[in-house]
């Protein structure tokens, strides 16, 4: 018995040590994404690119671009829609944008590759929303904007097939987005679904999408900060409540 109680105490602080050298030693080879409510954030090698411009709630977000010298590098505005572009002018005003982007275009990242996967053009702005394919490390993420189920199953059908390891959920999570068709053929380890809580976001309609793939998913309303860190060593997921979870290699 005891040596069972020595091997757990031991495998905690293997995971106790390692995340506090890896959360201290964001270096050169650093990359990590994390989740401000409707915000999502990257930053690498002090390069920092972040989607859409609604009102900013957590401090973090403040801490990094004062270590980027108060610049983003890229700002992209999935659509034109009051929650993702009303806070334009301020940004401008507090911050230098290297360059916003509003349309369509492949572009680089550092290291890091934006593919930019055209669906068409629709009525509804929401269905309009710039959707991004990216891969950092070995893992492969998708960006939805606020498209509709019928929208987002044209993701697949013009470009699968896809396997993707995180997705940005549609739509902060809303009844409208997250097909059970799309969900079903990209298959995501992980989801993260961006909401502050508004309108009752997200949906049971969606959660049980996601909970039929067995997706694994964080809703920022409840976790705070979702912050994925990808050091080589150990790749992990730490929310601002401290749940802590070790990614899975494909």
């Amino acid at each position: 018995m005891k040596k069972y109680i020595i091997v757990i105490i031991a495998l905690f602080a293997f995971i106790f040590f390692s995340y506090r050298y890896l959360r201290n030693s964001i270096d050169e080879k650093k990359t990590y994404i994390f989740t401000i409510t409707s915000k999502p954030l990257i930053y690498c090698k002090k390069k920092l690119e972040l989607e859409d411009t609604d009102s900013f709630e957590f401090d973090e977000f403040f801490n990094i671009l004062a270590n980027n010298d108060w610049k983003i590098d890229y700002l992209i505005i999935s659509h034109d829609d009051e929650d993702h572009n009303g806070n334009i002018e301020n940004l401008r005003k507090d911050f230098r944008i290297g360059e916003i982007i509003e349309t369509g275009k492949e572009f680089s990242f550092r290291s890091i590759n934006y593919h930019y996967l055209y669906l068409g053009d629709f009525k509804d702005d929401n269905d309009n929303s710039l959707v991004y394919l990216l891969r950092i490390d070995d893992y492969d993420f998708l960006f939805t904007g606020d498209l509709s189920k019928q929208v987002e199953n044209k993701i697949y059908e013009k470009y699968g097939p896809l396997k993707i390891d995180f997705l940005k959920v549609s739509h902060h999570g809303s009844y409208t987005g997250t097909s059970p068709y799309l969900i079903g053929n990209i298959l995501p380890e992980y989801a993260i679904i961006s909401t502050n809580g508004k309108y009752d976001h997200p949906s049971s309609e969606t959660l049980d999408s996601l909970e039929r793939y067995m997706v694994r998913y964080f809703i920022t309303k409840y976790t705070g900060n979702v912050d994925i860190y990808f050091s080589g060593l150990l790749d992990f997921i730490k929310t601002g409540k401290n749940d802590f979870v070790i990614i899975n290699k494909k």
